[in-house]
């Protein structure tokens, strides 16, 4: 096994303030993390009907290893025999021929013919990370990030700034265009003190499971206030570059698999938070054991502030993308089935919209485990008049599991966070008994926005409702349900 090691940071001048940029890894290279996520499960099932990236085109964001005041190196090795079929295109075109130790393992991550889930993936374009900031999110003085048909980066790095009005600025163009754009941002987390980019919302932060960090956020303004639930979900490897890496490798293969159709930001990562396993046997790397058993580890929104969602499951997440499309009950939809998915176009009370959404399931005789994870963006309010002078605003969504079993229901759990952008359930469900999942909007005024929301049920004998022509059908095994709520925001 080939050992990779990086120590460095390095002081850069970005847009008059002072900026520590340093790589997150530290790691060693191996494919047995494949096993821990249920990507071989997940190959093994599907076989040639599985995605490999072929369609997907990735942004692989690097810092450089230079010394200070030398060209920029970020660039990967291309003569490395997992690239034999990926062509990389260097962006940043620093003149230097050397390359970079630390991008050429995170590239074998995500698109290497043995250690990615993606082999297929043809282009990889290459970025320094200050000159992806300055030519993508600061396109222009004042003006608003540059508009891209592209559609997944990858940023195994973190920074912090010394001003936080920068700081600031960055996250919201960031957040802009993954909402405007549905431009998905994998970024690694390593804690509250390093928070670029991972104290962004739209974001997918990651981590590897050990040691575990419970800071959360950092804290900016009322908006991006510290102690946000990050991060998001873990990846059993070696540290936070690779897990990062892996979930892009991830992310491009839901993509892949659904292509040409395109799922939301937002559905990604409800699946991949609804889908990530809360307990844990793994080959290497750490493990999960005591998922939300201490009060001090629980969030206001049900994760577990130390692994988020829990650990990346590929397999469960493909279970649920793979399992239909459905509606809610109020907007023109018959009961759910035992597996799927459900698109509405606007939710929040504007323009004929509504302010809940119901999807009614039931028990078999012997209950379940009940994960779901309810996922929407920040709005950053920005008129697109060419100057960029965002006004974020954070909806209230919240999200509720209901037993309508008898004629008065009760509210059996809720997750209502005022800080997130995220609501989470983890939770048994009782045999034979009817619920709904509930999704409402808590804001004073009506508004018209999107949201993600994505279940499943582990280890259940359940019984869908039944639908009006129809048996009723009865799953063993695991149930799972993904519902994607649209976007058609007035004004945008």
């Amino acid at each position: 096994m080939t050992s990779f090691c990086w120590t460095n940071r390095t002081e850069i001048s970005f847009q008059f303030c002072s900026i520590v940029i340093c790589f997150i890894c530290s790691c060693s290279i191996s494919s047995a993390y494949q096993q821990d996520i249920g990507f071989e499960r997940l190959k093994s099932e599907k076989n040639e009907a599985l995605a490999t990236g072929t369609n997907i085109l990735i942004n692989q964001i690097e810092a450089s290893s230079a010394d200070d005041n030398q060209p920029a190196i970020y660039f990967p090795d291309i003569t490395h025999s997992e690239f034999v079929n990926v062509t990389f295109v260097d962006k940043t075109s620093s003149g230097t021929q050397s390359t970079s130790g630390h991008a050429t393992s995170m590239a074998r991550y995500m698109v290497g013919e043995t250690l990615s889930q993606t082999p297929g993936i043809k282009t990889v374009n290459s970025y320094e990370t200050l000159d992806w900031l300055n030519t993508t999110l600061f396109s222009g003085a004042g003006s608003r990030p540059l508009q891209s048909n592209e559609k997944l980066a990858n940023h195994s790095w973190v920074a912090v700034f010394d001003e936080n009005p920068i700081t600031l600025d960055i996250f919201q163009r960031l957040d802009w265009i993954i909402d405007q754009h549905n431009f998905i941002q994998v970024v690694g987390y390593i804690g509250d003190k390093s928070p670029v980019l991972s104290s962004a919302f739209n974001v997918i932060a990651v981590r590897n499971i050990s040691p575990p960090v419970d800071t959360g956020s950092a804290g900016l303004n009322d908006i991006y206030t510290a102690g946000r639930s990050l991060p998001h979900v873990v990846v059993p490897v070696s540290t936070t570059s690779v897990a990062t890496a892996v979930v892009s490798s991830s992310v491009a293969l839901m993509m892949d698999q659904t292509f040409p159709a395109v799922l939301s930001v937002e559905a990604i990562k409800a699946v991949l938070m609804a889908g990530a396993i809360r307990h844990t046997d793994n080959t290497a790397n750490g493990d999960i054991k005591d998922y939300r058993q201490s009060v001090i580890n629980q969030t206001d929104n049900g994760l577990d502030k130390r692994f988020g969602a829990g650990q990346l499951n590929i397999y469960n997440s493909f279970q649920m993308m793979d399992n239909g499309r459905q509606q809610a009950v109020e907007s023109g939809g018959s009961d759910i089935k035992a597996s799927g998915y459900a698109y509405v176009a606007s939710f929040g009370g504007q323009n004929g919209s509504l302010t809940e959404h119901n999807y009614p399931f039931q028990t078999g005789p012997q209950g379940g485990k009940l994960a779901v994870s309810l996922v929407w963006n920040l709005n950053l309010n920005e008129d697109g008049a060419g100057v960029f002078n965002p006004v974020p605003v954070l909806y209230n969504f919240d999200l509720q599991l209901v037993d309508v079993t008898e004629p008065q229901e009760v509210i059996i759990a809720r997750s209502e966070s005022m800080q997130n952008n995220t609501e989470n359930l983890w939770l048994d469900l009782s045999p034979g008994r009817k619920y709904q999942l509930r999704v409402l909007s808590k804001e004073a005024k009506v508004i018209e926005w999107d949201y993600a929301l994505a279940w499943r049920i582990e280890r259940p004998e359940v019984l869908a409702v039944p639908i009006a022509n129809s048996v009723q059908i009865l799953l063993a095994a695991s149930l799972y349900l993904i519902l994607f709520i649209g976007k058609r925001v007035t004004g945008r």
